[in-house]
C-alpha cells in the first residue's frame, strides 16, 4: 500500500538574499519586524495548504497571526498585521484580485 498523499508542503525554500531583497527591505522599513514575521507566517500558511491560503475575515486572520508571532500587546500587533497584509497586497507582493476574493497568494509564490 502506498503512502497517503499529503496536501501542501512540509517545508519551502527561502532565498538566502531574503533580507536584502528590495521589496523585503521596503516591508521592513514600513512595518518593522512584525511586517517580516507576518509575511513569513503567511508564507507558512500558504505553503502548508499548497500554493494559496483561503480566509474569511481579515481581522480574524490578523488576530490568528498576531497570536502566532506575539502574544503580548495582541490588539496592537493584530492592527500591525492587518496593515502589513494590506501593504503586501498594495505593493503587489500578494495578488490584489485574489485577496478581494478572500484568497492570499501571488504569482511569484506559485512559480
Amino acid at each position: 500500500m502506498g503512502r497517503e498523499i499529503k496536501q501542501g508542503l512540509d517545508y519551502f525554500p527561502l532565498d538566502t538574499d531574503f533580507f536584502t531583497n528590495k521589496k523585503i527591505k521596503a516591508l521592513r522599513r514600513a512595518h518593522g519586524l512584525i511586517g517580516i514575521l507576518t509575511y513569513l507566517n503567511i508564507l507558512c500558511r500558504i505553503y502548508a495548504n499548497g500554493y494559496y491560503f483561503k480566509f474569511d475575515d481579515i481581522e480574524e486572520l490578523s488576530m490568528d497571526i498576531a497570536e502566532d508571532i506575539a502574544n503580548e500587546q495582541l490588539k496592537r500587533v493584530a492592527t500591525c498585521v492587518t496593515e502589513t497584509i494590506n501593504y503586501l497586497v498594495g505593493r503587489g507582493i500578494l495578488d490584489e484580485g485574489l485577496f478581494e476574493r478572500g484568497i492570499i497568494s501571488g504569482v511569484a509564490l506559485q512559480e
